[in-house]
């Protein structure tokens, strides 16, 4: 039975933590794999479940990971997240690591490697009962690229950048979820001229309120009427700036009212005080 040949259940278990400039991860690998690992390749159905749970820890765990790839070969899976090669893979008689370079590269490949590893054992239990047990086709490389549902991905600061010198190399931070809707909310913003977007990482706090359009009209006693077009995050600091502006302009008229008249989301276009 493969229990019997699991003497030490602690050399299984994964190592991982921190080493040098990166992150290390890895484990042993019992003695029953190496009898069946050549059968991982001939087995589309343990493939299949090992994608189908990888998607689903994809989507649900809040790992800043948007992205897995699974390979299959007949020395076992290998798993590659987003990052300068990084990822797991058999080698020998343990799982070994490359280029971990974050805490989230190194968490997020753990959980993709325990979940693989899960399935991989459960089905060569069966093979250990089942040892004549025949398996579909002649071993076959299979590659699967999973990627994050849209609406479970994580917003992320982008920089968005221009070549129009108008507007100088950088236009500013856009919070978006994909590099393709960073450049196209960046375009909403400054008319069109964006060049790209670049993954930021942010070295100072910084707000992003949640800005509105405010229309504020102002009466004057003489019945003349006013209108302000007005960015902020309530009415009534809407209304508090328009006040501060008519202060500072001089009308022959005293003010007979402030109030905010309509609200509306940001968007392209021209505020105009007239």
């Amino acid at each position: 039975m493969i229990q019997d040949n699991i003497f030490n259940l602690i050399e299984i278990l994964p190592t991982f933590g921190k080493i040098n400039d990166g992150y290390y991860l890895g484990w042993k690998l019992p003695d029953f794999y190496q009898k069946h690992k050549k059968k991982i390749a001939r087995c589309p159905q343990l493939q299949e479940r090992i994608v189908l749970r990888c998607r689903e820890v994809l989507d649900e765990c809040p790992f800043d990971i948007d992205r897995v790839e699974l390979k299959f070969f007949e020395h076992g899976p290998i798993i590659d997240v987003p990052g300068d090669a990084c990822g797991i893979f058999p080698e020998g008689e343990s799982y070994g690591c490359h280029n971990v370079d974050t805490p989230t590269q190194c968490l997020s490949l753990l959980v993709f490697g325990l979940v693989a590893m899960e399935e991989t054992y459960k089905a060569m239990m069966l093979w250990e009962e089942n040892p004549e047990a025949d398996l579909e086709g002649e071993a076959q490389d299979r590659t699967y690229r999973l990627e994050k549902a849209m609406e479970n991905k994580q917003f992320k600061p982008y920089k968005v950048i221009s070549d129009e010198r108008e507007f100088g190399d950088e236009i500013g931070i856009v919070m978006a979820r994909t590099w393709q809707e960073a450049e196209e909310t960046g375009k909403l913003l400054c008319g069109g001229v964006v060049a790209r977007a670049n993954p930021c990482f942010l070295t100072e706090p910084k707000a992003f309120p949640n800005l509105h359009i405010y229309e504020v009209r102002v009466r004057f006693e003489d019945g003349l009427d006013r209108t302000y077009g007005v960015l902020a995050r309530k009415g009534f600091l809407a209304e508090e700036m328009v006040e501060e502006q008519i202060k500072r302009t001089p009308f022959l008229w005293p003010v007979k009212s402030i109030e905010v008249v309509s609200k509306s989301p940001i968007k392209p276009g021209v505020f105009s005080t007239d």
